[in-house]
C-alpha cells in the first residue's frame, strides 16, 4: 500500500461471521485519521478472551456497550456481586510480579484505564452469565502502523517456568505471522505462543509448525498471547511486512503423534514429534510448555520432560526412548485417551502406552482408544509412551512384567490374570468386602458388578501382590 490515506475519522473495518477486514502492509504511505476496528465474536459461550487493541490510546471505555463489564469503577456493575467483593472481568498482567505465573494477574481498577499498544487483556465478555449471542467488539483511534516493539520484560525469580511470562497482542488490524521470522526479530523469547481458545476452554500452543488445540502460527487481529521471556534484554519487534493473509495451517505432519484426552465436560491434547534438529532437552525453537485450563472439570494432558516440566508439544529426535505422560483432572471419572498419528511413524518399530497404574500395555500400532478411570487427586505421570521398540522388545517387556507381577485387565466383562506360579488370587472392592477367590481360575466373570475399583490380591512365587484395576462395565 502507498500513498497518504486520510480517514476524516469515518473508516470502519468490518467484522462479522464471514471475515474480518484488515489494512494491509504499508509499504510507502501513511494513514491519518482516527479507524473504527471491528471484532465478531461467535455465539458460544461467555467465557475469558485474549484482547489487544490494534488502535492507540485506547482505553477500556472502548468496550463499553460492546460487552457487560464488571468489579471496576465506570463498568456496567461496578459493585457485582457485591460491594466489599466486587468481581472484575477483565485483567492486565504483569510479569515483574513475583512466584507462581497466576499471581501477575492485576484486575482494572476505572473504564479509565488505559491500554498500551502491543498489551494484551484477560477478558470475560459476553451477554449472559453462561452463553451468549453474536456481539462485535469496536475500537476507535489511529491504526497501528510501522514497526512496533511489544511491551515484554524479564524478572528472574528462580523459576524457570513461572519467570518471565508477558501477555501481550498483535497490533496491527490486520492478521501477522508469527513464523515470519524476517520480519519479526525475536530476542530473549521462547519461540511457542499460548492463546486461549474459549470453546475449548484449553490454551492452544503453537511453536515452529506444530499446533495443538487449534493453535497456528497466524495471530488474527486484536488477538492477545502469551510468550515467555528468558532474558532481561528480551525483546519482540513485528513489522507491517509480518501481515498475512494465509490460512495458517499446520507445516508439519509427517511425524506427529496427536493425544487427546476426553471426559464428559470436554477435551485436551498434547502432541509428540520427531525433529531431527531438537534435543530431548527443554529447546526454546521446539518445545511449547503446558499452560493448564482454568476451566473445571476439563482434563489436562502433557508429556513430562526431565522429571517435573510439563510439555504441551515435545519434539526431539529420533530415538528408542519412553515418553511419560501425565493426565490431570478435577473431575474424577472416566477419560478415553484417543491416539492419531502412528502412521506417519516407521513401521518397522512399535509405539506402545504403558499404565503404569494397572501394568497394562496398549500397542497403539492396532489400537488408537483406551478408556482409564483417573482420580482428581492424581498428580503425576500415570503413563508412559513407548517409541522406538520391536516386536521382540515388547514381548520381552510383557514377558519381565509377568515374572515380576502378574498383568491384570479388564475385557468384555471380564477380569483376566496372566502371570507363572500364581497359588491365589483374591477380588475385593473398596470396601474390603471379597467378590471372588480361587486357586486355579483367572478369568472371572463381572457381568453382575457394577463400573467400581476392584482390589486384586495375588499370592505368587511366596509373595504378595496387589493391584488395583477399575472395572467399566459394557
Amino acid at each position: 500500500t502507498r500513498g497518504d490515506f486520510n480517514t476524516n475519522n469515518m473508516m470502519t473495518l468490518i467484522s462479522d461471521a464471514n471475515g474480518t477486514a484488515r489494512i494491509a502492509e504499508i509499504t510507502g504511505g501513511s494513514i491519518s485519521g482516527d479507524i473504527t476496528m471491528q471484532r465478531y465474536i461467535n455465539a458460544g459461550l461467555t467465557d475469558w478472551r485474549f484482547l489487544t487493541p490494534t488502535t492507540s490510546g485506547m482505553t477500556l471505555a472502548e468496550f463499553s456497550g460492546d460487552f457487560i463489564t464488571s468489579g471496576f469503577t465506570g463498568s456496567d456493575f461496578p459493585l457485582w456481586p457485591t460491594a466489599t467483593s466486587p468481581w472484575p472481568s477483565i485483567y492486565f498482567y504483569d510479569e515483574s510480579v513475583t512466584g507462581i505465573q497466576d499471581n501477575g494477574f492485576v484486575a482494572a481498577t476505572n473504564i479509565t484505564n488505559p491500554v498500551a499498544v502491543g498489551k494484551g487483556m484477560w477478558v470475560w465478555s459476553g451477554d449472559t452469565i453462561t452463553g451468549t449471542q453474536p456481539f462485535t467488539i469496536d475500537m476507535k483511534g489511529m491504526a497501528n502502523t510501522g514497526n512496533i516493539n511489544l511491551p515484554v520484560s524479564y524478572t528472574n525469580s528462580g523459576s524457570t517456568t513461572d519467570d518471565g511470562w508477558n501477555m501481550v497482542g498483535n497490533p496491527y488490524p490486520s492478521t501477522i505471522d508469527w513464523d515470519d521470522n524476517a520480519n519479526i526479530t525475536k530476542t530473549g523469547i521462547n519461540n511457542a505462543i499460548y492463546i486461549w481458545n474459549p470453546d475449548l476452554g484449553q490454551f492452544a500452543s503453537y511453536i515452529g509448525g506444530v499446533g495443538t488445540n487449534g493453535g497456528s502460527k497466524n495471530i488474527a487481529s486484536s488477538q492477545a498471547f502469551w510468550v515467555q521471556a528468558t532474558s532481561a534484554a528480551a525483546s519482540i519487534q513485528v513489522t507491517e511486512a509480518c501481515k498475512t493473509t494465509d490460512g495458517g495451517g499446520f507445516l508439519k505432519t509427517n511425524s506427529l503423534l496427536t493425544i487427546e484426552a476426553v471426559n464428559n465436560n470436554g477435551k485436551d491434547e498434547t502432541v509428540i514429534n520427531f525433529e531431527a534438529n531438537a534435543t530431548t532437552g527443554f529447546d526454546a525453537a521446539y518445545d511449547a510448555l503446558k499452560i493448564k485450563t482454568v476451566t473445571q472439570g476439563l482434563p489436562s494432558i502433557s508429556t513430562v520432560m526431565l522429571g517435573s516440566l510439563d510439555l504441551s508439544i515435545n519434539q526431539l529426535m529420533e530415538q528408542t526412548i519412553d515418553i511419560p505422560l501425565k493426565v490431570i483432572t478435577t473431575a474424577s471419572g472416566l477419560h478415553t485417551l484417543n491416539v492419531s498419528g502412528v502412521g506417519n511413524f516407521s513401521n518397522a518399530s512399535y509405539i506402545v502406552l504403558e499404565d503404569l497404574y494397572t501394568g497394562n500395555i496398549y500397542d497403539l500400532n492396532t489400537v488408537s482408544s483406551v478408556t482409564v478411570y483417573i482420580s482428581n487427586t492424581t498428580q503425576t505421570a500415570r503413563f508412559l509412551i513407548k517409541f522406538g521398540y520391536n516386536i521382540t522388545e515388547i514381548e520381552d517387556i510383557i514377558t519381565e512384567r509377568i515374572i515380576n507381577k502378574p498383568i491384570v485387565w479388564t475385557a468384555n466383562n471380564q477380569l483376566l490374570v496372566k502371570g507363572n506360579d500364581i497359588d491365589k488370587i483374591m477380588v475385593r472392592n473398596v470396601l474390603g468386602q471379597l467378590l471372588f477367590e480361587s486357586t486355579t481360575e483367572k478369568t472371572f466373570n463381572l457381568n453382575q458388578l457394577s463400573t467400581q475399583t476392584l482390589i486384586v490380591i495375588i499370592t505368587h512365587n511366596n509373595q504378595i501382590t496387589s493391584s488395583k484395576i477399575q472395572y467399566i462395565k459394557k
